[in-house]
């Protein structure tokens, strides 16, 4: 049942690039044509035309034995040109699939699976389906043409040879197939191999500084070394597999051709095959050993590509809105002006629980801010209101009605700086072209960081980067502004003054405050001076 459902992922795949399909089938059918004609040319010049002397004749046969031998090599091309057109855009349709279903997870998703991974798994997993998705038509169509071809002709010149070198051939494929059942198995531990290693070049890469700094050179060296020394054996065990596969069809191809000389030689002594038939023969099985190589390759690959068929398809697999949004939607109409927490429990998988029975009130259109110490739950909080993540029981009401169903926008600024890689106007402005620049510029002055942002070489227009001069202070600003330029009903904050000197602070605290007849801020907050100005202080935990 599991190889079906293999087999309907891969053709729901194909399914989409028909057309082209059918344009590479016909390619496919005139080269297996050629493939097939060039034996019975070859034969039927050693036989009935070489000896004639019929110089005209044998011109005029080696000329259409030379047309079909080149017409090989240019379908061939033609067939390949059209079938690397499937596969990129296979793996360009893949990885937006990935990609879309990934951002559309739930936030738990991300702490259990890290960068690296979510990285090695867009960019490396797509890349080998794609390939052996169109590779696997090619395979499946030309070689299974051109072993029937090649079948009916050998059964054509003689019925006995060919059934002796078919038997050889079954009993050879059916020990192959028994050995490479390991390959799955090793498949998935060499790809779960490359995350970890390329999850650590990402990890390197955004703590270099702490590398640098605490001179973990040679720690980092040595991590590295070990993962890719674990990647290096899982390959070296894969392509021992692989050569010892190649090597026992290369010893079925001598005994068969042997064969066809023996049995060959014997026949023709009897009188019942010419030498033309017996050359024949050869040319038939040497055009034979490539597609049953390729068949049997393919064989293997189906079965490394399952695992990554299934780690494929868990990132596809997008969450609906009712998966995201799976409370009660049973409302409570008294619960108005508050964002209204009821008997909410909560707990990340098995771990301990965070919320047992949460009950809390945070006035709309007030300044609330949510204390407690580490790790009781404020941000985890955050979430929940957002629809981030889901309670376990409980409800979690804003103006009367669900969270679900509630039309309060929400906006959020994290504690770290969470800038796209695109210009400073574009990272608040999050490509909405109904935001102005006008807009955009009085909401920074409202925050002061109009004028820094001025004095950098191409103002708002600067693309942020690591290497872009802007403070983790300045940053938190533009994470501001993006919030409140968005016009939702409530903002989240967590510590958005966490980055901030003392008078940008007490700037950032009065801005609020104007602004608060036309929002909800809820602020996850040690900063005592936000407290005070804050029109009620909530503890959990």
């Amino acid at each position: 049942m599991k190889q079906n459902r293999y087999i309907a992922f891969i053709a729901g795949l194909l399914n989409r690039y028909k057309r082209k399909e059918c344009l590479g089938l016909l390619v496919t059918f005139l080269y297996s044509g050629m493939v097939y004609i060039g034996p019975v040319l070859s034969q039927y010049i050693i036989d009935d035309v070489l000896f004639t002397k019929e110089y005209i004749r044998l011109t005029k046969c080696f000329g259409l034995f030379f047309i079909v031998l080149i017409l090989q090599p240019i379908l061939s091309y033609i067939q390949s040109r059209i079938f690397i057109n499937i596969s990129e855009r296979i793996t360009k349709d893949l990885r937006n699939e990935m990609y879309s279903g990934i951002i559309s997870k739930r936030i738990t998703f991300f702490y259990d699976n890290n960068d690296g991974e979510i990285l090695s798994r867009i960019i490396n997993d797509s890349r080998m389906l794609s390939d052996f998705v169109s590779d696997v038509f090619v395979v499946l169509l030309k070689n299974s043409l051109l072993i029937l071809c090649v079948l009916v002709g050998m059964m054509v010149i003689s019925v006995p040879i060919t059934l002796c070198i078919g038997a050889i051939l079954i009993v050879g494929i059916v020990i192959i197939d028994k050995l490479s059942k390991e390959n799955i198995r090793l498949s998935l531990e060499r790809q779960e191999s490359l995350d970890d290693v390329t999850a650590l070049i990402s990890d390197s890469a955004t703590n270099i500084l702490s590398i640098k700094i605490y001179e973990l050179h040679k720690i980092a060296r040595k991590l590295f070394d070990e993962k890719i020394e674990l990647n290096k054996h899982k390959n070296i065990r894969i392509r021992n597999a692989n050569t010892l596969f190649a090597s026992l069809l290369e010893a079925m191809t001598v005994i068969c051709i042997m064969l066809i000389y023996a049995i060959g030689i014997g026949f023709f002594a009897k009188g019942t095959l010419t030498i033309g038939n017996i050359v024949g023969l050869i040319l038939y099985f040497q055009l034979i050993v490539g597609p049953i190589i390729s068949l049997l390759n393919c064989n293997l690959d189906f079965k490394a590509i399952q695992p990554i068929i299934d780690r494929i398809d868990e990132f596809v697999q997008e969450e609906s809105e009712e998966e995201r949004n799976n409370t009660s939607s049973d409302e409570k109409k008294e619960e108005k002006n508050v964002i209204a927490i009821r008997n909410l429990k909560f707990r990340y998988d098995q771990s301990e629980e965070i919320f047992n029975g949460l009950n809390v009130d945070i006035g709309l259109n007030k300044i609330s801010c949510v204390v407690g110490n580490s790790g009781c739950g404020k941000t985890t909080l955050s979430y929940l209101i957002m629809g981030m993540l889901n309670p376990d029981t409980g409800q979690i009401l804003i103006d009367g009605k669900d969270r679900a169903n509630s039309n309060k926008k929400i906006s959020y600024v994290p504690q770290n700086n969470q800038l796209f890689n695109v210009s400073i106007k574009e990272n608040i402005r999050l490509f909405d072209p109904s935001i102005s620049d006008e807009q955009i510029y009085e909401i920074c002055k409202k925050l002061n960081i109009y004028d820094d942002i001025c004095r950098l070489k191409n103002g708002f227009e600067t693309i942020i980067t690591d290497k872009i001069n802007i403070s983790g202070g300045q940053a938190q600003r533009i994470l501001i502004a993006r919030a409140l330029i968005k016009e939702a009903d409530i903002i989240i904050m967590d510590e958005p003054t966490s980055a901030l000197d003392g008078g940008n602070r007490e700037l950032i605290g009065n801005a609020l405050k104007e602004l608060v007849p036309e929002y909800t801020f809820v602020i996850i907050t040690h900063d005592e001076q936000l407290m005070e100005n804050a029109d009620e202080v909530i503890r959990i935990g």
